[in-house]
């Protein structure tokens, strides 16, 4: 309860865990998710599904070629309002090291916070 981060970044199992922290209300704050395995994990553990409805601005980044968590399962994930799904084609598989590499992790992570901060109060 103490801990406050500015952005939560959830990959894969990360993303699971992200998106149930999410549904449980523990997080509502900036948030960027890397092929997250919300429902692989769920399935794994025999549990419906979580499928939260997402903070404003957040942002999913996703290979087509990732073979371990389905473009689809993101792709419904991100049927909430105010989300952004970012497709990465360049057959970058489930770990997406191009994105950290050309600065697009880095740039929603900042976006992400920047636009949580415009909204506090002055």
């Amino acid at each position: 309860q103490r801990f406050k981060p500015d952005v939560v970044v959830g990959f894969s199992w990360g993303g699971a865990v992200t998106c149930q922290l999410i549904s449980s209300g523990v997080w509502s704050g900036p948030t960027v998710l890397i092929a997250p395995a919300h429902k692989v994990l769920s399935d794994k553990m025999g549990r419906a599904s979580i499928s939260p409805s997402l903070p404003r601005g957040t942002v999913v980044f996703h290979s087509t070629a990732d073979t371990i968590v389905p473009m689809s399962h993101s792709e419904e994930l991100c049927k909430c309002r105010n989300t952004r799904l970012i497709t990465v084609d360049n057959n970058d598989p489930h770990k997406l090291w191009s994105i950290a590499a050309d600065g697009s992790l880095e740039k929603a992570v900042w976006d992400a916070a920047n636009e949580f901060k415009s909204d506090a109060p002055k």
